[in-house]
């Protein structure tokens, strides 16, 4: 996939605004642009198809969609193989991570000890990807 702009769009995608806005901030930072924020899994769904962006951030628990249903949702859409799609959620077993590259994840963080990797995640994506 070729990035359209030289900083990759991203969605973020988490019920709790402060953190939303905290994960908006370090995506930028990255080097990405945050087209929208979601506070809930039906919301990002509807905004992932309105904006088309280049990555989307979800945390797991959220309400109305799940982030594992929006995930399937993404893979399942006609743009959703090109997507980076990052987990970053509260949860750490191995269950979670397990489900989450089974649905199609790219990269699972536990919001408590690997949050910052963000800050390499898109830096990484922009290079790989023409951006």
């Amino acid at each position: 996939m070729q990035c359209l702009s030289p900083r990759p769009r991203f969605l973020v995608a988490d019920d709790v605004r402060p953190l939303a806005t905290l994960v908006s901030d370090l995506l930028r930072e990255g080097g990405a642009d945050v087209v929208a924020l979601a506070a809930d899994g039906a919301e990002a769904l509807r905004m992932f198809r309105e904006t088309e962006p280049d990555g989307v951030v979800l945390d797991i628990e959220m309400p109305e969609l799940n982030g594992f249903e929006v995930l399937r949702a993404i893979r399942a859409s006609e743009r959703g193989s090109d997507c980076l799609v990052i987990m970053l959620t509260s949860h750490s077993e191995p269950s979670m991570r397990e489900q989450a590259y089974a649905d199609g994840a790219d990269h699972f963080l536990n919001k408590t000890t690997e949050f910052e990797q963000l800050l390499r995640i898109v830096p990484d994506f922009r290079e790989r990807h023409g951006g």
